[in-house]
C-alpha cells in the first residue's frame, strides 16, 4: 500500500530489482493498492509519461517534496 497522499513527491523502487536506482513520482491519483504516478526521474520509464503502478510491484523508499 503506499501511504503518501495525492500530490506527494517520492521515491519508488522495483520489487523485482531493488538494487537499481528509484525513481521519482508525483502521485496523480490513488485506488487501494495502485497509484497513477507521473515519472520525474530517468529509469524505468520516460520522464514526464504517466503510468499507474502496483504495490505489489513497486514500494515506496521516502518523501522527497510536496506539492505547493
Amino acid at each position: 500500500m503506499f501511504r503518501y497522499e495525492i500530490g506527494a513527491h517520492i521515491l519508488l523502487k522495483c520489487r523485482d530489482n531493488p538494487e537499481l536506482e528509484p525513481i521519482e513520482v508525483k502521485i496523480l491519483a490513488k485506488v487501494p493498492t495502485r497509484i497513477k504516478a507521473e515519472i520525474l526521474s530517468d529509469g524505468w520509464f520516460q520522464r514526464k509519461s504517466i503510468h499507474w503502478l502496483s504495490d505489489s510491484n513497486w514500494f515506496s523508499v521516502q518523501r522527497v517534496g510536496k506539492e505547493k
